[in-house]
């Protein structure tokens, strides 16, 4: 039995800041750091940046990674991540963004663009507004990263965290910007490496990088992250509500999925 990959162990240690407030938490709505959400977002920039490079093997390469339930072939994972946070805080109230104005039934009236983003954790009170019934991590909430791998998978491995915490996000509401990320510091030299990422040159049937992946960064800075995401949160409404009348949602899922529509399944 070859067990150099359990032996010759790699560890980087981050110390991190969440700049947007994260939905990040367990079934009771609660909010806490949980290493089973940055393990399955691992995973996933794992197969965003090295998956293709694998082909019809990438289920096998990713289970002796991280691990698989399969029962036929079940195995636990050989990479671990451990969560440090002294100064988590969490909260459930609203956010402070730019209104937009929105029309409905002939009327007009404003409404919060990070609530939009942030739609589905909260409910609508007459007299209150939206109350959040979901409570969040706090931005400028700091904790610490420890990401162990087996030195045979650590560059793939290492990698991967940074496109997360670079690219990416965690918790719900991920994919609209929420729960975002910076390094602090690390207790080693690293940084991202494009050169090392594998490019598909053809389609295939999970996210990944291909030859025509676009980067867009912008020449604007904003001095807090409500004004940032809510240049963003205008962008997306208006790239999503573009594409076909309203009440119609076959078209939008092209830019984002799910579709989340009031009284509809």
């Amino acid at each position: 039995i070859d067990v150099s990959r359990y032996v010759t162990v790699d560890e980087l240690q981050l110390q991190l800041e969440f700049v947007t407030p994260a939905f990040l938490g367990g079934a009771d709505q609660n909010a806490e750091l949980r290493s089973a959400s940055f393990k399955g977002m691992l995973r996933y920039w794992w197969r965003v940046l090295y998956g293709a490079k694998y082909g019809t093997d990438i289920y096998k390469e990713e289970g002796d990674r991280f691990g698989t339930t399969d029962n036929k072939h079940s195995k636990a994972s050989v990479v671990s991540i451990q969560l440090i946070a002294p100064h988590i805080e969490s909260q459930n109230s609203g956010f402070t963004g730019k209104l937009i104005t929105v029309s409905h039934e002939g009327k007009s009236f404003p409404i919060n663009i990070l609530d939009y983003l942030a739609y589905g954790k909260y409910d609508y009170q007459k007299g209150a507004g939206n109350v959040y019934h979901s409570s969040h991590i706090t931005n400028g909430s700091t904790f610490t990263l420890l990401v162990r791998s087996p030195k045979l998978y650590s560059e793939e491995v290492f990698q991967s965290v940074l496109a997360l915490i670079n690219f990416g996000s965690i918790g719900s509401r991920s994919r609209n910007g929420f729960g975002s990320m910076r390094i602090i510091s690390s207790n080693q030299k690293i940084n991202l490496e494009p050169t090392k990422w594998f490019i598909s040159h053809a389609p295939i049937q999970y996210s990944s990088l291909s030859n025509e992946s676009k980067l867009f960064i912008t020449k604007q800075s904003f001095v807090s992250w409500e004004d940032a995401l809510s240049e963003i949160g205008i962008i997306y409404k208006n790239a999503r509500t573009s594409l076909e009348e309203k009440h119609h949602f076959e078209r939008r899922g092209l830019i984002s999925r799910p579709i989340e529509v009031k009284g509809e399944y």
